[in-house]
Formats: C-alpha cells, structure tokens, sequence
C-alpha cells in the first residue's frame, strides 16, 4: 500500500510498516503566511514590518516600536525563540532553543518524487511535496547560536536521507536548492504556552517546538476566544502558562 501511495519511494531503506493518515494534509508555511497577510490587509489590519518591538508596558498595556509608544486593549506575545521582552516583563518560562533544518530542491522526476507528504519517525525527518519542490525538514542542535555556520554533518545526513527515501527525485546538483536553519522554542513538556500572563491585558502564545505551524491556526482560535471572554474552542487548561509562571 505505501508503494502504491508513493511509487518513488526507494528500496535501499526497508520497510517494515507504514502508517497511512488520508486525511493530513501538508502546507507551504510561507505561502500560507502571504495569505494571511492579504487577509489582514482587507480587514484593514494594520500591520508593522521590520519593526522590531522595544518594549512592551504593562502598566498601561502598550508597544513600543520605532520610538513610538501605542496603547492597546491586550497585547500577545508570539516571540518565537526570542526571550527579552519576556525577561523584561519578569516573565521566566524555562524555554530551551533548538535549531531545525530543511532543504528544499527543485524536482527532478515527478514519478520518483513524494506525490504528498512522508515522515520517518525514527530518523525524525519529514519529506513533503511543495509543487515542483521537495523538502527534507530534519536535524536538531541544542543551544546552537543563532548565527553559527550551518552544521554540515546534519546537512549531509538529511541529502542521504533524500537520496535514499525517494533516489532520483530532487535535483540534489541544482543551484536553486535551499538550505535553511532556524531556532525554535521548547517547554520542558513539549507543549506550547497559551493564554494570560501575570500581567493584566498581557497574552502569551509562544514555544510551539516544532508544531508551530500544525498549532498556529487552533491556538490562535483558542487565544481570541479567552481574549473575547467566550467559551473557548479547546481545552487549554494544559496549556496555560502558569504551569512554568510563578
């Protein structure tokens, strides 16, 4: 069945079993996030770019961006791996930065690439279709500096991995490959931190790990039905961000 699902699949790595989910769905986050963003414009949201926060104030609950103070009913905290403005609000959640890596070539074969999406549990490693791309998501460094050259030993491992799972698939020789790195954010108990803060009209929704984009839509859902005072869409009681603040 797997074969049938996805005839490019090699033979160098056995098989010995296959999980099929034909409802999963897999999505380009960037694509997704341009969307989003003409989304917004039509609801006439108004949207800072490459404005970098300086501060956020509790009391009255504003931002602080390009030397301009705005005052606001509530304020969320998507801060990614980004800790400071946490640490000035005297907000301390015991995250931990890991680096994951991707590489996305240009297909080669359209028969031999993935027709969706494939996850090998045990080497952690996904590979997805993105059009007439494949990409390769893998790779885990702890504490990794932000700006440290790529680790080339992660970097080889996932191309093998490609190589193997679907041989002749991706053009692995091609200048348009993109290889990438960035930081995420972990809790101890893998699971994101999702609604108030200790600071009145302050939200925290941050420390997604590697989920950030499968979270993203129902968190967000969740978070404006705390911030409207409904009944919320989920059980987040697991999530609230007391459970690491004090």
């Amino acid at each position: 069945m797997a074969r049938t699902l996805e005839p490019g699949l090699g033979e160098v790595l056995p098989l010995a079993g296959a999980v099929h989910f034909p409802l999963a769905q897999s999505m380009n986050s960037r694509l997704w996030g341009q969307h989003l963003r003409q989304a917004l414009t039509v609801l006439d949201v108004r949207l800072w770019t490459s404005a970098p926060v300086e501060y956020v104030h509790p009391r009255p609950v504003s931002v602080q961006v390009q030397g301009q103070q705005v005052a606001y009913d509530a304020v969320v905290l998507c801060t990614g791996s980004d800790t400071h403005l946490l640490k000035r609000l005297g907000i301390a959640l015991p995250c931990m930065e890991i680096a994951g890596y991707s590489i996305t070539a240009p297909v080669r074969d359209p028969l031999q690439a993935p027709r969706a999406a494939v996850l090998d549990w045990a080497q952690q490693t996904s590979i997805t279709r993105l059009g007439q791309r494949v990409r390769i998501s893998a790779g885990a460094e702890l504490n990794a500096p932000a700006q440290a050259p790529l680790h080339q030993p992660t970097l080889q491992r996932m191309y093998a991995l490609l190589r193997d799972w679907f041989p002749g698939g991706a053009q692995l020789a091609s200048p348009h490959i993109q290889e990438w790195r960035a930081l995420r954010s972990f809790l101890p108990d893998g699971l994101p931190a999702l609604g108030p803060s200790p600071h009145p009209g302050i939200w925290l929704n941050l420390a997604h790990g590697s989920h950030g984009l499968s979270l993203a839509a129902g968190c967000a859902q969740a978070l404006a039905d705390m911030l409207a005072g409904r009944p919320c869409a989920l059980d987040a009681q697991g999530l609230h961000p007391g459970r690491f603040v004090a």
